[in-house]
């Protein structure tokens, strides 16, 4: 048995306070779990691993760790500069993922495009990327998600900034753009743009949700201006700000309209629960130091009204991203942007995500090396296990060169 060492840190002062040995189980290991009032984290600098933590606190200042490691498999998707993944099993079991790529995480003019690849064996091999989508030259295409409803049809959801001139970009003509395959993504249809009036500003984010009347809820981030400075003073101070709100299809994806408000934030989550009532993870803010951080948010009447259910994560801990087990769970993986540590983080939900058990959560990645990184998304295999794909920029200065699509391949624990 391999024996390594581990430091532990406190993430509230980011300095450490103890080291302990840890035994390593097999080659690959993967969940943490912290158990604390605060954030308590711990770090493999000899493996890139994830392990179950508990943690209790002992007076004051002395926070006490047990290690037990957890199995789990990482995987590189794409190595070939991606960014923001969005996965989808389709029904022969396949898994697809849709990156960006071709541009950095800034918004750019030229050169973007969405990506497809493809695993036949649960993420361990993929396939190269093929082109789906593609920017024209004074045009930036951005977060596509991949959504698959009950017939097998795939839907797709962007965005595309349009440039004014070549050094400039009109940030108040942002459109939402759907396409759709009826053959697993091997062939698209042409992009139809979404009706986001009165908001000349859309963005989607996360999986579209299909209702069991067949009515399809897409969340999108909507804003009046994205100008800075005196554009802003001639709106009333609740519209200069980032809204996320469901936009609905009656026609399978084909149009889209009939808004309603979830509340200020922005890149939301949307789940469908089965006793009918809905989730959004929202990334709301900013707070006082300018960091944001992911709140739930319900709706007891399929996304017409929200209420507010009140912050799950830290300053820095976002966006997040919705999954239903089969055991009736509900997962929220989000990004992890808090040093001294960078990648993604999970945490359950037990009673339809009116609680959250912060104190039980899971350090899925911890070796992205900046914080631009994170953006997971997930799914359950067929065998029980979570495929969670994020991505990670290796070198900001390289970047979209050194931007890469991972995933981790864990269990939650019972």
């Amino acid at each position: 048995m391999k024996t390594s060492i581990a430091k532990i840190f406190s993430t509230c002062c980011c300095t450490p306070f103890a080291i302990g040995a840890l035994s390593l189980v097999g080659p690959h290991a993967g969940i943490l779990r912290a158990q604390s009032k605060g954030p308590v984290m711990a770090h493999d600098e000899a493996a890139s691993r994830a392990r179950e933590v508990t943690a209790s606190l002992i007076g004051a200042n002395a926070p006490v760790l047990q290690f037990r490691t957890s199995a789990a498999e990482r995987v590189t998707i794409s190595g070939q500069g991606g960014f923001w993944p969005s996965v989808v099993m389709l029904q022969n079991g396949e898994l697809v993922v849709i990156v960006r790529s071709g541009a950095p995480h800034a918004v750019t003019r030229g050169g973007s495009r969405l990506e497809l690849l493809r695993s036949a064996d649960s993420g361990k091999t993929w396939s190269d990327p093929v082109w789906v989508a593609a920017s024209r030259p004074d045009e930036d295409l951005r977060d596509g998600f991949v959504t698959a409803l009950k017939d097998g049809t795939l839907l797709l959801s962007f965005h595309i900034y349009r440039f004014e001139s070549p050094t400039q970009y009109d940030p108040v003509n942002v459109k939402i753009f759907v396409t759709r395959s009826q053959d697993g993504g091997r062939t698209w249809s042409v992009p139809q743009i979404a009706n986001t009036s009165p908001f000349p500003f859309g963005s989607p984010h996360g999986r579209i949700i299909e209702l069991p009347s067949g009515t399809l809820l897409m969340q999108a981030t909507v804003t009046f201006t994205h100008r800075p400075g005196w554009a802003n003073i001639f709106r009333p101070e609740g519209e200069r700000e980032f809204q996320s709100i469901v936009l609905r299809s009656q026609d399978g994806g084909r149009t889209w309209g009939d808004f309603s408000v979830i509340g200020n934030g922005d890149e939301s989550s949307l789940l469908l629960l089965p006793s009918g009532k809905l989730l959004a993870a929202v990334r709301g803010g900013p707070v006082p130091d300018g960091a944001r951080s992911v709140s739930i948010h319900e709706s007891l009447d399929l996304g017409r009204t929200w209420r507010n259910l009140g912050r799950v994560t830290e300053p820095g801990e976002l966006p997040g991203n919705l999954l239903l087990l089969r055991d009736g769970k509900i997962l929220l993986c989000y990004g992890d942007r808090r040093a001294p540590f960078f990648g993604a983080q999970a945490m359950i939900s037990r009673d339809d995500g009116r609680t959250w058990d912060r104190e039980n959560r899971f350090q899925l990645v911890w070796d992205a090396p900046n914080t631009d990184c994170g953006y997971p998304n997930s799914v359950e295999l067929p065998d029980g296990r979570i495929f969670t794909a994020y991505y990670q920029v290796d070198d900001l200065a390289d970047s979209p060169a050194s931007a890469k699509v991972k995933a981790v391949i864990w269990t939650v624990p019972k």
